[in-house]
């Protein structure tokens, strides 16, 4: 089961207009002035709230300030209240006026947040204590309301029960009642929630009625011995109403609850159902930006400051072009571009190719990738990743060297980001070439390379479609990914915990992109298939449904009996990508294969003897039965002399150097490493 910390949120980068919300406050025996920041906070970080504060007078002003104070409820959608004039029959009233204008407000459809102690509030206020169902009342008000072991409502009645009250700020869980409500829908079923005060002993009206409230969440209170409703909902008039218990403040005191992304996208969300009755897609220019700057991804990008190296025939009728572009910390990227040699008609679509754990553009998939789709009619860039290839001190290939553990753990955000930015600056390059097509790039990751893309083509909008081989499978807190390499995947993917539903919310922004395909072996014990394969993929694509609201999120597909392979090198893969990127060859179905074993033992070509087995990367029915292979030499970018030159711009000691200056103080380093793709 997924765990999630961060919400789905009310918020829509691209609404046509914000949603006007007044907070009120100005009285209250909490810390009214963080609250009130604490709110504009979780709504504005939404970018689609637009909120104006109306500070009430002082609870012993004059009566000429009361008079002057008018608020004018109906300019906005929502009203918040973080007022709370006392909950005794001494308690501060607003003006007369001013309580009918909101009573008509409400009534006639206007949406109301009452925050935290807002439901203390108002006790001999009749309208009011309808408004928000359960109160700060004692148990002579009238009944309350807890749920059982079985989430069903129990109803106390007046008299009995506890009075209001609440134990110390503590953690809890938090749980959600009612998935299908849209404050709540797709979300996770609890979390914890840190340095709040759990309330019991809410009491509505003697006429309360259950059935007119819906209880959202709740919380075992250790103090009641109950699970206590902490957010509900109802009507009053054609109003709809939010009510939380949630966001304690107290001067002179920290308030991590009101940081905690979990309350503010509850937050976001109730507000945007009372003022709409629906809860609008998720944030994603938001998260995106913060996925880049998490991971430590330049946002805007470097300039690419590409230089060429020179250029090679590949085979009759493709050409292979050597070049190294910069990324990020001003390191720099030895590449290989295949290409149709002919000049082209019109402009191409174009791929790239992101390895595995050991994988570099020497790699059998990465050359034979780019032989083949440039033979139907693609242009193919594949790259050495950190610590391989041209970018490994000793100019060695299956090294892992980015692999070693350096502390502290923002080293492993950094080499995230590093692995980010080196595809987001391959989209740059094959974007700024004339002979492709901006609109028709795609992406294709293998193992390690199917976590990058994860990310990678949820940050980045200018892939057309990314296809996830080897992985994909994405799961919760403390399970495969997260426990995996920790500098290229557990700590990149453990630091995007504020995504909440990390598979369901980055596959959303997969979809707001464009296409995305999950291909595995349903044996693939390497990535965890077996325990996360059809059935849980099928699981978090509903979810991302639920988040996204869009019908179609992603496609999944299984060989049966096969495990850890490069599918995209694969005839059902080519046929998948040709629906997004129209190559030039369209009769894919008449293209034969060939096993890759049989055509490395042909060609001499290496192949990690740990994979080289039939039910994994041996056993891959690749396309075509004659490509060619290349030598080692041939795909060097630099020549010996110019990788010398460039070689503190390329190298993995290098890049730790430069990403432990941006630390403060400089850290100690400890290095540890296994075998994995």
């Amino acid at each position: 089961m997924r765990l999630l910390f961060l919400m789905l949120c009310a918020a829509n980068s691209i609404a046509a207009a914000p949603i006007r919300v007044l907070i009120i406050d100005g009285v209250n025996n909490h810390d009214w002035g963080a609250a009130t920041e604490g709110i504009r906070t979780a709504l504005e970080r939404t970018h689609r709230f637009q909120v104006t504060v109306s500070t009430t007078p002082a609870a012993q002003a004059p009566q000429e300030e009361w008079d002057r104070w008018r608020p004018d409820f109906p300019a906005y959608q929502v009203v918040i209240s973080n007022f709370n004039g006392g909950h005794t029959d001494a308690g501060l009233r607003w003006p007369t006026a001013v309580e009918e204008s909101f009573e008509r407000y409400v009534r006639n459809g206007g949406g109301f947040v009452a925050y935290h102690a807002a439901n203390n509030a108002f006790l001999n206020w009749r309208e009011y204590n309808q408004m928000i169902g359960l109160g700060w009342r004692n148990k002579q008000f009238g009944p309350s309301l807890t749920l059982d072991g079985n989430e069903h409502v129990v109803v106390v009645p007046q008299g009995q029960g506890r009075e209001p009250g609440h134990g110390p700020r503590h953690d809890f869980e938090l749980v959600m009642r009612d998935p299908r409500h849209p404050i709540t829908s797709g979300l996770p079923k609890r979390w914890m929630h840190p340095a709040e005060q759990l309330t019991h002993g809410q009491h509505g009206l003697p006429d309360l009625k259950p059935s007119s409230l819906t209880i959202l969440s709740y919380a075992w209170s250790k103090d009641a011995k109950e699970n206590e409703p902490l957010d509900w909902v109802l009507n009053y008039g054609k109003g709809r109403v939010y009510v939380t218990m949630l966001g304690h403040t107290w001067r002179n005191e920290d308030n991590p609850n009101l940081r905690d992304p979990g309350f503010q996208q509850l937050l976001a969300r109730g507000t945007e159902w009372a003022a709409t009755g629906g809860v609008a897609a998720i944030p994603e220019t938001e998260w995106r930006k913060k996925i880049l700057s998490t991971l430590h991804s330049p946002d805007p990008l470097p300039a690419l400051e590409v230089k060429q190296h020179g250029k090679f025939s590949v085979e009759k009728g493709t050409q292979a072009e050597r070049f190294s572009y910069r990324t990020q910390l001003g390191m720099r990227v030895p590449a290989i571009v295949y290409a149709p040699s002919a000049a082209p008609q019109v402009r191409r679509p174009a791929i790239i190719v992101v390895n595995g754990h050991g994988g570099d553009k020497f790699s059998w998939y990465a050359m034979y990738t780019g032989m083949a789709y440039a033979r139907l009619g693609a242009v193919v860039l594949t790259y050495d990743p950190l610590g391989e290839g041209e970018r490994n001190a000793k100019l060695q290939s299956g090294t892992r060297a980015h692999d070693r553990v350096v502390q502290p753990e923002e080293m492993g955000r950094y080499m995230g980001g590093l692995m980010l930015t080196d595809v987001r600056q391959a989209v740059s390059y094959l974007a700024s070439r004339p002979d492709v097509d901006a609109t028709r790039i795609a992406a294709v990751g293998y193992s390690m390379g199917s976590f990058v893309l994860s990310v990678a083509c949820a940050a980045e909008t200018r892939l057309r479609a990314c296809v996830l081989v080897g992985g994909g499978n994405l799961d919760g807190p403390g399970e495969y990914w997260d426990g995996s390499k920790p500098m290229c995947q557990g700590i990149p993917y453990r630091s995007l915990a504020f995504l909440g539903d990390r598979p369901a919310a980055l596959y959303s922004l997969h979809a707001l992109r464009g296409a995305t395909l999950i291909y595995n072996g349903d044996a693939d014990t390497v990535v965890n298939i077996p325990k996360k394969g059809q059935t849980y993929l099928e699981e978090v694509r509903r979810a991302t449904i639920a988040l996204s609201g869009k019908n179609e999120v992603f496609d999944i597909d299984f060989v049966k009996g096969t495990s850890h392979r490069p599918y995209f090198v694969t005839k059902p893969v080519a046929i998948w990508l040709h629906r997004y990127l129209h190559f030039s060859h369209a009769d894919l179905e008449k293209i034969p294969v060939q096993r890759i074993a049989g055509w490395a033992r042909e060609h001499n070509v290496e192949m990690d003897k740990l994979y080289a087995t039939y039910d994994r990367e041996g056993g891959t029915p690749a396309l075509f039965n004659d490509i060619p292979a290349l030598t080692r030499a041939q795909l060097r970018v630099f020549s010996e002399k110019d990788w010398q030159a460039a070689r503190g711009e390329l190298i993995y000691e290098s890049w730790v150097e430069k990403a432990r200056l941006r630390l403060t103080p400089p850290p100690s380093s400890r290095t540890g490493s296994t075998p994995e793709r």
